[in-house]
């Protein structure tokens, strides 16, 4: 997974849970991260969706994912 889609979805992350970017890593999850609801969810992806241009679909995102997943995902996405 390219390391610029992984600081991306570490920085939407940050931003919307209200945490430094340090605290966010590759392994983040909703499983680690209390705060990490159904809204912010939603929330994260329209925010990835236009940071990165790109259009995720319910398929396209892993089931259990973590930040690196999600990257993954969006690098999948943008061919």
């Amino acid at each position: 997974m390219p390391e610029e889609l992984l600081l991306t979805v570490r920085r939407a992350l940050a931003d919307l849970l209200r945490q430094p970017l340090e605290t966010v890593t590759a392994a983040t999850s909703p499983a680690n991260t209390p705060a990490w609801d159904s809204l912010l969810h939603l929330n994260l992806v329209l925010a990835l969706e236009q940071r990165c241009g790109v259009f995720l679909t319910p398929d396209a995102l892993p089931e259990a994912f973590t930040a690196a997943d999600l990257a993954t995902a969006l690098a999948a996405r943008r061919g």
